[in-house]
């Protein structure tokens, strides 16, 4: 495993922290903000990253973007990053969860989701609070594969709940 673990990490001229193809990363207890494009960057078959207690905050673009990725996201407060709060992007593998994060204040979507594999690979976002975003909660596909229970996502401008949700 890798640790990033109680770290302020700010004004980078790109993103704050950075995994690529880097499996079982775990990014905690940081301070994540203004940095120049993402707030954590996990590409590549990241597999099993593990995100948690972080404050995430003013970065340029999103404050957390998995592409070609896996992970779970817990216990974050995630506000005032440009466009996502959280973006989950053609994700490749098992164990995607996105349980008690505080997510407010993005122009795009608060969480956003879209699977390589929806049967396969899918969401469980569970107990967050999702606010004052363009949209709420936004999944590509899923459909019932994914899990969206006991959220709370109000005062979105263009909805709470878009996409490709379970029954």
């Amino acid at each position: 495993n890798n640790f990033v673990d109680n770290n302020s990490i700010k004004f980078n001229g790109s993103y704050g922290i950075y995994g690529f193809s880097n499996n079982n990363l775990e990014v905690g207890n940081n301070i994540i903000d203004s940095n120049a494009s993402y707030g954590i960057y996990c590409s590549n078959q990241s597999s099993n990253f593990n995100i948690y207690d972080n404050i995430i905050t003013n970065n340029s673009n999103y404050g957390i973007y998995s592409y070609n990725s896996n992970g779970d996201i817990t216990g974050n407060l995630i506000a005032n990053n440009s466009s996502y709060g959280i973006n989950f992007n053609n994700v490749n593998g098992s164990g995607n969860n996105v349980i008690n994060n505080t997510i407010d204040g993005h122009s795009t979507y608060g969480l956003q989701w879209d699977s390589d594999s929806p049967s396969s690979y899918t969401l469980n976002a569970i107990n967050n609070s999702i606010t004052n975003s363009s949209t709420g909660i936004y999944c590509g596909n899923g459909d019932n594969y994914n899990t969206i229970a006991y959220n709370n996502s109000w005062n979105n401008s263009n909805g709470n709940y878009e996409g490709s949700l379970p029954d």
